[in-house]
């Protein structure tokens, strides 16, 4: 009944000892499974409150009813820990917000956005900004973001036409910056992209090359799906992949959707003629999502449209303000995400938790697509440290994910991140924590 989102390293753990109350525990993994990244599962954010799950599930502690495999007991365990810590606007109850580090949520609002204030229980360095607002998508941050009425900016490029208007004065880079995340198309694995000759065929029609150019902020086209374009290995590999999908194959991709379809040749409704001897293929609908509003990527799918619409697709741009990862082979075909690398501000980026986003039947797998050769090369990624088989496997799952095709990586992701001069200390993160991951260490002037 739990709904974490991705069991990467989670899955190979064999035992938990500890007792209730106890401030440490013992973790064991399964033979052999010792997952390579084992010290990002249990940073900041992964863990949850052990004493509030037990009371809002109306339970005395949930160790007992886990070893117990009370079945009731933990599915109410689950209900609690997949929902009750949602942060909804509105009054805080700050007994249900615990804090482990040095600022605590005060309160949280649409036009107030996240206020934190100092944790007076933090045993650590006092952080040194009294007050910090952090204002994300649902806030009024798009309204604001134009007028320049922020001190710390960490978003991705284009999020508002002109990016960061009013921002003169700033400090830090004008110009958007590539962060470690790939910016991909993720495919449905089932409804029209269920068949691998239409993901291919859509493939063929993507622009890559162009996207890259035009809305990459310069970067090149990227190859590879389990690779960040910081990872060491990665360099001498992005050239060895993708390169049939560089630029549109516009005869391709008519193949294969013909193919895909079993149409035959049919006369074009509009005379024929003047295309020559091209024939006109029944349309099929590809909707592409994203969060909107974002100019950027609107200007994407529309790139996107014309390129695919000689390939008899016909491209939807199928955006929404609140349009979620479960969205994916429903209410949209493809999604754009830019996928992030892992924990930047605790060490080097890491492959191993981001590669589970192409493991059948984990949840970071929002296609759905199930390949087991490429699962079992992700497993064994996992737990590998020697870099010669890293890239041996590495290599393995690009092979059978581009003949698979669950997504259409395009390039590094472009962020607009800046900051006013009267702010101190901050430091660009280019990883999942961002430009914040240090923000108990800001200082204001003036």
């Amino acid at each position: 009944g739990f709904t974490p989102a991705t069991t990467a390293g989670y899955r190979d753990i064999d035992s938990v000892n500890c007792g209730a109350g106890d401030k440490s525990a013992t973790v064991t993994f399964a033979p052999g499974r010792e997952y390579r990244n084992w010290l990002s599962l249990f940073g900041a954010g992964a863990m949850m409150p052990a004493h509030v799950v037990a009371r809002v599930a109306g339970l005395s502690d949930v160790i007992d009813p886990i070893r117990a495999m009370d079945r009731a007991a933990v599915g109410r365990i689950a209900d609690a820990w997949n929902t009750g810590f949602d942060l909804t606007f509105g009054p805080v109850d700050h007994a249900h917000y615990p804090a482990s580090g040095p600022y605590r949520i005060d309160r949280y609002s649409r036009s107030g956005g996240l206020v934190l204030v100092p944790n007076d229980e933090w045993w650590g360095d006092k952080p040194e900004t009294s007050r910090i607002v952090v204002w994300g998508r649902g806030t009024d941050a798009t309204r604001r973001l134009p007028d320049g009425r922020f001190d710390v900016v960490d978003v991705t490029a284009g999020l508002v036409d002109g990016d960061i208007a009013g921002s003169a004065g700033a400090a830090g880079p004008s110009s958007p910056a590539r962060a470690l995340g790939v910016e991909e198309l993720v495919l449905a694995g089932r409804g029209l992209f269920g068949d691998v000759r239409m993901r291919r065929a859509f493939a063929s029609c993507v622009p890559r090359a162009d996207l890259a150019r035009d809305f990459g902020a310069g970067a090149q086209v990227w190859n590879l799906r389990v690779l960040s374009p910081a990872d060491n290995l990665a360099a001498q590999m992005n050239t060895e992949f993708g390169q049939a999908y560089q630029r549109p194959d516009i005869e391709r991709a008519r193949g294969l959707v013909r193919a895909a379809t079993g149409q035959g040749a049919v006369q074009d409704p509009a005379g024929g003629e003047a295309a020559g001897s091209e024939v006109a293929l029944r349309p099929r609908t590809v909707r592409i999502g994203y969060v909107a509003p974002t100019p950027r990527w609107q200007q994407m799918t529309a790139a996107i449209a014309a390129s695919c619409r000689a390939a008899g697709i016909v491209v939807e741009d199928a955006s929404s303000p609140d349009l979620r990862p479960d969205a994916l082979g429903r209410d949209v075909d493809a999604l754009i995400v830019a996928g992030g690398a892992s924990f930047a501000a605790a060490g080097a980026a890491d492959p191993s938790r981001d590669a589970y986003a192409l493991r059948g039947g984990d949840p970071l797998n929002l296609s759905g697509i199930r390949e087991p050769m490429v699962s079992r090369g992700v497993d064994q990624l996992a737990t590998t440290v020697s870099a010669p088989d890293r890239l041996r496997l590495a290599r393995s799952i690009e092979n059978a994910t581009w003949a698979t095709m669950p997504s259409v990586p395009l390039f590094a992701a472009p962020r607009i991140r800046q900051w006013k001069d009267r702010v101190g200390n901050v430091v660009a993160g280019l990883g999942r924590d961002g430009t914040g991951w240090n923000m108990d260490r800001w200082t204001i002037r003036g």
